[in-house]
């Protein structure tokens, strides 16, 4: 199974994301708000080591807003 893994801050970017690779996903699972990237990136780098049973690929939001950041899992 692929999964994908990724941190946001806007609530469009992670559907915009998915979208632009052709996923589908069966299930996305949105966490946070986290206060700070790092926090997110945190949070990232924990569920790959969780995931590590099943390919994972990495997606990180390239603004930095005033917003707080997300995070998301996807699978398909």
């Amino acid at each position: 199974m692929k999964a994908f893994i990724g941190i946001y801050q806007e609530t469009d970017q992670a559907d915009r994301y998915l979208d632009s690779i052709g996923m589908e996903p069966e299930t996305v699972v949105e966490v946070g708000p986290f206060l700070s990237k790092f926090q997110a990136m945190e949070w990232m780098e924990f569920m790959e080591k969780k995931m590590s049973n099943c390919e994972a690929a990495r997606w990180v939001a390239q603004n930095t807003s005033k917003y707080p950041w997300y995070g998301f899992t996807a699978a398909g």
